[in-house]
């Protein structure tokens, strides 16, 4: 027979109606008699909290003071002698009353009676005491101590610290050592403290803080003022009669929520304020006649509650005095006395509705469960709200749910996370973080195995408590010296496990050392193999499992119970698999970027190997770029304030400034090393020299055919014989004069002068004959430019020629179209190269030509073109830019593109410093003597003038010292002299 069946509902509301009936006639008469003891109770514990929050206030200012006294006793002050030695330590002495507010000075006395002290004005009282001038903000008195005629030698500063005004004719007989800080500290190797007391010449109470220089005999203390006591007192309200004040043991005043009932400055002279002065005296009848429990009294009437709590300060004996009307304290009790009747009939009303409110809320999680079990079914395994319930087997349906969803979540979420991380050092931390959540190990290690050499090195640590890379020094373990069951899970490639517990006296092992990282004596350890995709292993994780000793048999033999672990495991090997995919693959990452690196430096070193004039500037332009880029992150001076860079545009300076002359790889070696004006692949000054040869020849062969005609006339005289050989050896001083004069135009440290350069073509219109045709033993380059030459031999020729034949054409190029899709913007010269010999021994200044100087410009566009065409990756987009600007110039003058300083980014703009500067100073350039560092800078401040590069760059290259650094590592010391940085510091 099937008995009637009603709604839960139905069930729970009967249910809490009768419950409500019984139970709430109980609590509310069980609430009437407890609130009373529980207001005394949580008002006794709210008096203990004042105490300890005045004792940490006061620790917050005595623990510093103690630390600057300390401090200053260890230093040099107490062994000085003199006034002027003294004086020299007040700005720290300042800096020390400024950041502690509650020191009011801080003093020294020493053995022989002299004295000196720093005090903080801090109120009117003090200006007024000590007719301290307006802005005085510190008070310095010295005291050189004479037992008739002492004098106060006293100066007041600002709060900058500067001197305001001195004074130096108050008389004294003050001698520190009398003092008790003083007399207490010498008959005491610890810091002391003395018991409040008043300091007379600021109206304020405090206790005095000293310590002893064991060398000297001087000491050194600290004032402190106990105001802040008093604000801390100022801050808790108990009720309006109530009453918290702080004595000593003479019942005199040390804090109190009134400032100005702890001292009395009405007469003009400070006197301290006792307890019956107080305008309560319930509170001095409470500490002179307390009752006998220390609680509750009756006084005038009235029924009162106190305590008298002793303090535990460095400050001597102190109590907190705290007292309160009962009927205030206990004001809620009454009220709550008063209306609990009106709510508990309240309570019964409102019971029926809000009984099936409750009723609904328990069957609630039934119905939202079953849209969580929809959901796993629809694949969705997204964190969701906690489905709790009153009911046990609900609310432990629930979290099984909620548990599993989080399991795959955790585990989807870990293996996204583990096969997307780069960074090497993070994923370990990751592996073996996730690993001990995901299988509640006690600690997981993770190694990596070096098969070479046949070693486990440990990379990574986590426990409950902490997660460590590269815990310690970083540990190999030869795996021949690891035990068994390691072993056997290297080679076998597959999961083993084993009991290990430490015993006492053992010799300690490398697992001894890792369960006591785990804090446990007793564990089961499950080494598990990582193996790549060819299943090599590559490392492996080690687990720890608590073991419970009653889950341990003889012979260190596992329990059935322990077997339970076995699941964790399973997925911990499920894991792994993951995590050594990943790290092969991120092992694969770091060794392709260290690829990238070499290459890199491989063309930068090739670059300046490639020709002696470039020395290592590639590898030290780099150091350089990154020293001022690390200096205007570090500014917090405009324009760099808001400039920063994270790693990877770190990584992107790195290739650009390694990368940045790339393009040179392009420049012929010819061009670059041209040393003399006609020198192509070799020196063309041969060839003239040869021509000039010729000519003397002709010189010579005229000669002797004149003389022999003369000579074969019988009429011929001596005369006309030396007229014939002086003409001779004048023609051929000419010739070597000529041909002398050319070389020397030849050479690029002769600047050509216009006269030069007339006397030049003079020479060049003087002929030769040439006799074998110059149409042979060509390249197919040089015959395609002479093809269209007819020659009639012989031929006569000038000594210095232009010819036709020296004009290389330059062939079309894109690059420097007006719409080029790099954005170049250069003067194009028409030819190539011109090799005419008048036009390259005509260059004004240098060796090069205009044709060879853009040639050399071209490495720069060379250098944007190769590293547009590499497929950088997005966070590195910014290396062509940051590379090929170097030679731009922020008035918009510069090449290739003619940027300003708005086209260019700040690592762009630091770039081209970096590139001057190590081109000015560098000490390996064959064809120049280096730069002192002053010239340098003196070259590079006409530049900042000409607009040429970024002066607020400039100016922190000076001020954050980063010229300094680098000259110091790459400089010779003959370069390095002394720089006055202001002198290349734009007014």
């Amino acid at each position: 027979m099937l008995h009637k069946r009603f709604s839960i509902k139905i069930h729970i509301t009967t249910l809490f109606i009768s419950l409500i009936f019984a139970v709430g006639g109980v609590l509310a008469w069980f609430n009437y008699l407890k609130i009373s003891d529980l207001l005394i109770s949580a008002s006794d514990k709210m008096f203990r909290q004042i105490a300890t929050e005045v004792s940490l206030d006061f620790k917050a200012t005595y623990l510093p003071a103690a630390s600057n006294v300390q401090l200053i006793a260890n230093t040099d002050l107490p062994l000085l002698t003199t006034k002027e030695a003294r004086f020299r330590k007040i700005p720290m002495m300042v800096s020390m009353l400024r950041t502690s507010t509650q020191i009011a000075a801080i003093e020294v006395g020493y053995p022989d009676g002299d004295y000196f002290i720093v005090r903080a004005i801090s109120s009117d009282y003090m200006v007024s005491k000590f007719d301290a001038p307006p802005q005085s903000s510190y008070m310095v008195d010295h005291i050189d101590y004479h037992p008739s005629d002492g004098v106060i030698e006293r100066t007041f500063l600002s709060q900058s610290g500067d001197v305001i005004s001195e004074e130096t004719q108050i008389p004294t007989d003050y001698d520190p050592r009398g003092r008790p800080w003083f007399l207490e500290a010498v008959n005491s190797e610890q810091l002391v403290t003395t018991p409040p007391y008043l300091f007379f010449f600021i109206g304020k109470l405090g206790v005095t803080l000293s310590y002893q220089n064991q060398q000297s005999g001087a000491v050194v203390a600290a004032d402190i003022t106990l105001e802040q006591l008093s604000d801390t007192l100022s801050k808790h309200y108990i009720t309006p009669s109530s009453t918290i004040v702080m004595t000593d043991k003479s019942h005199q005043i040390v804090a109190h929520r009134d400032r100005d009932l702890i001292v009395d400055l009405s007469s003009g002279t400070p006197e301290r304020i006792h307890a019956d002065q107080l305008n309560k005296p319930v509170v001095n009848y409470f500490l002179t006649t307390p009752s006998p429990n220390n609680h509750s009294y009756d006084f005038q009437g009235q029924s009162w509650i106190g305590t008298t709590i002793p303090m535990k300060l460095s400050a001597g004996n102190i109590a907190l005095t705290i007292v309160s009307p009962k009927n205030e304290l206990l004001a809620e009790a009454i009220e709550i006395r008063n209306s609990s009747t009106l709510i508990a009939a309240i309570i019964l009303l409102l019971s029926l509705p809000m009984t099936w409110l409750l009723a609904n809320r328990v069957a609630k999680p039934l119905i939202d469960l079953t849209k969580e079990t929809t959901s796993i079914k629809e694949l969705d395994f997204r964190e969701s709200p906690n489905t709790r319930s009153f009911v046990l087997e609900i609310d432990y349906l629930s979290k099984s749910i909620n548990s599993m969803k989080s399991t795959i979540n955790q585990f989807l979420t870990l293996i996204s996370s583990v096969t997307s991380e780069k960074d090497h050092e993070r994923l370990l931390n990751i592996v073996t973080a996730e690993t001990r959540k995901a299988s509640t190990a006690k600690s997981v290690t993770l190694y990596l195995f070096d098969e070479q050499k046949q070693t486990l090195n440990q990379a990574s640590f986590s426990s409950e408590h902490q997660t460590i890379l590269n815990k310690g020094p970083l540990k190999k373990y030869r795996l021949d010296q690891l035990p068994d069951f390691i072993q056997t899970a290297i080679h076998n490639k597959e999961t083993q496990q084993q009991l290990h517990e430490i015993t006492t006296g053992s010799k300690v092992s490398h697992l001894d050392d890792l369960l006591l990282d785990s804090e446990l004596t007793t564990a089961n350890v499950v080494a598990i193999p990582l193996l790549d995709r060819k299943k090599n292993v590559i490392g492996m994780l080690l687990l720890t499992f608590d073991v419970a000793p009653d889950n341990v048999l003889s012979n260190n033999v596992l329990s059935d119970n322990l077997l339970s672990n076995s699941n964790k495991i399973g997925f911990a090997e499920i894991l792994s698999g993951f995590c050594a995919e990943s790290l092969e693959k991120n092992q694969l990452y770091i060794e392709q970027k260290a690829l990238l690196e070499s290459f890199i430096k491989l063309i930068a070193g090739a670059i300046d190997a490639k020709s002696p004039y470039t020395g290592g500037h590639c590898q030290r332009v780099p150091e350089l770029a990154k020293l001022l880029a690390q200096a205007a992150c570090d500014s917090n001076e405009i324009p760099f304030k808001d400039f920063s860079m994270n790693a990877k545009e770190w990584e992107e300076l790195h290739i650009a400034s390694w990368l940045h002359d790339c393009g040179k790889v392009t420049t012929p070696e010819h061009v670059v090393d041209k040393s003399t004006r006609l020198e192509t692949l070799y020196n063309r000054i041969h060839e003239i020299r040869t021509r000039f040869e010729v000519l003397k020849r002709d010189e010579e062969i005229a000669f002797l055919a004149n003389k022999l005609n003369l000579l074969e006339q019988n009429t011929t005289s001596d005369e006309q014989l030396n007229a014939l050989a002086e003409t001779f050896h004048n023609n051929i001083q000419q010739l070597n004069d000529d041909f002398y004069f050319i070389a020397h135009c030849n050479s690029g440290d002769n600047p050509i002068k216009q006269e030069e350069q007339a006397r030049l073509n003079q020479i060049a219109e003087r002929t030769w004959q040439r006799t074998l045709s110059n149409q042979v033993g060509l390249a197919w380059e040089e015959r395609k430019r002479m093809q269209n030459q007819e020659e009639v031999l012989p031929v006569t020729e000038n000594i210095l020629s232009d010819k036709p034949e020296h004009l290389i054409a330059r062939e079309s190029n894109k690059s420097f179209s007006k719409d080029n899709p790099w954005g170049f913007d250069m003067q194009v010269p028409e030819h190539e190269l011109n090799l005419g010999e008048i036009y390259n021994l005509s260059i004004a200044n240098g060796t090069l030509t205009t044709e060879e100087r853009f040639i050399i410009n071209d490495h720069i566009v060379q250098t944007i073109i190769m590293l547009e065409k590499l497929p950088f990756p997005k966070h590195l987009k910014n290396v062509p830019e940051i590379a090929g600007s170097h030679h731009e110039k922020i008035n918009g003058t510069g090449y290739p593109r003619k940027l300003t300083r708005q086209d260019m980014s700040i690592p762009a703009r630091i770039m081209a410093i970096a590139d001057i500067f190590e081109a000015l100073t560098a000490s390996d350039r064959p064809y120049k003597d280096p730069k002192s560092l002053g010239s340098a800078l003196k070259i590079m401040r006409f530049m900042v003038k000409d607009g040429h590069i970024d002066k607020d760059l400039f100016e922190l290259f000076l001020n954050s010292g980063a010229y300094a650094e680098y000259a110091q590592k790459h400089l010779t010391p003959t370069q390095r002299d002394e720089i006055d940085i202001e002198e290349f510091l734009e007014p």
